[in-house]
């Protein structure tokens, strides 16, 4: 599995993350138009892709986390309180 640069996304994720939209198809296709060679246009596409990554995670996803683990301390929520059955309710 080919791996590359910061982010270390495999070649394939990168794949899965392009067909997902991440990276639009109408971005890879100007950058074919300004002549590019495509060994260029993937050097970009995937050095934006690493960048947006680590921001997803730094700035949406760890922000996610904290507020969700705060919330569950205020709402008094563990481990063995989310593995405790309730009583009168079936699966």
């Amino acid at each position: 599995m080919e791996t590359t640069g910061r982010g270390n996304i495999p070649e394939d994720q990168r794949r899965t993350l392009l067909t997902r939209g991440i990276v639009k198809l109408e971005v890879r296709k100007k950058l074919e138009n300004l002549d590019l060679e495509n060994k260029v246009i993937n050097h970009i596409l995937l050095l934006w892709l690493e960048e947006w990554t680590i921001n997803f995670q730094d700035k949406i996803w760890k922000k996610r986390c904290e507020r969700t683990i705060k919330w569950k301390k205020e709402n008094g929520i563990t481990a063995k309180t989310k593995r405790k059955k309730r009583e009168g309710k079936k699966l």
